[in-house]
């Protein structure tokens, strides 16, 4: 990737800021310990200080490697500005039930000084373990936070819906999509 940046900022900005950017560090210890650190609690007091409740959306996958993971994007308010961050990625070692999703959830919110009560909604992937109506995370939330709004997320629900139109339907529905995708990136909004 480097090598492309300097041989970029030439380009653009010319063999001075080429030099510059042959000075930036790139080892593993750098970028972890240092920028994403930074990135990161720039975010979380960005969080922290929305004065909206804030919405969570949650997905639970399964990477190449057959490891579990959490993925934890959070919607605030900043600036007067809607926002969307990506807030986290954690590891389900033992189990991908509700319970270790609400732990790992659990356990962000106290380490990141926040409570249920912050946050005004959930939109989860529509898996068992996010939705089962007894034993569900989002059922385990709305028991430590009855205000909580929960929600199916559109893309997941546009998923299984597209999968048993027939084909004069799916080009509607392809056509329809396309067409937001255009409008919702002109426009620099995201769909969730």
């Amino acid at each position: 990737v480097k090598p492309c940046a300097m041989d970029m900022v030439e380009l653009i900005c010319g063999q001075e800021a080429r030099m510059k950017v042959q000075k930036i560090s790139l080892t593993n210890k750098a970028i972890r310990s240092l920028r994403i650190s930074e990135m990161s609690l720039g975010i979380l007091s960005q969080v922290v200080a929305s004065p909206a409740r804030i919405n969570l959306q949650l997905d639970e996958s399964t990477d190449e490697s057959n490891c579990a993971q959490l993925l934890f994007f959070c919607r605030y308010v900043h600036a007067g500005q809607l926002k969307e961050e990506f807030l986290m990625c954690e590891d389900l070692k033992e189990t991908t039930k509700a319970v270790a999703i609400l732990n790992k959830i659990d356990n962000f919110l106290e380490w990141n000084k926040f409570s249920w009560n912050d946050v005004g909604s959930l939109c989860t992937d529509g898996a068992p373990a996010t939705i089962s109506a007894r034993a569900g995370f989002t059922t385990f939330a709305k028991e430590r936070a009855p205000h909580i709004v929960s929600s199916h997320c559109v893309l997941h629900r546009h998923a299984l819906g597209s999968k048993t139109l027939p084909d004069y339907l799916k080009s509607v529905l392809k056509y329809i999509t396309e067409s937001e995708f255009y409008q919702s990136t002109s426009s620099q909004s995201s769909p969730f």
